[in-house]
């Protein structure tokens, strides 16, 4: 987790109640913790997914038209994927 610091938060009474009883008085803190970085990850996927939007071009992908060509699009790439495999 690396170096930790200190820092007072404020939160609800009924919320930190909610939470002790769940994970305990002693628990409380690596709870927090912990959904603080899932939220963090969730924040960063989220704005990766905003930031990729409208990367994919249907005019720079004539090839995958249909859903039979993406089928066989998938289908050939994890032939490909499976060679590569086999040959390590």
């Amino acid at each position: 987790m690396g170096t930790l610091k200190l820092t007072a938060v404020r939160f609800p009474v009924k919320l930190l109640e909610e939470i002790d009883r769940m994970v305990g008085a002693r628990g409380r803190s690596r709870f927090i913790v912990e959904a603080a970085a899932r939220e963090v990850q969730r924040l960063r996927q989220k704005k990766a997914g905003e930031d990729a939007f409208g990367a994919w071009k249907e005019v720079n992908h004539p090839d995958l038209d249909t859903a039979e060509d993406v089928a066989e699009w998938v289908s050939r790439n994890r032939r490909e994927g499976d060679r590569a495999f086999d040959e390590d």
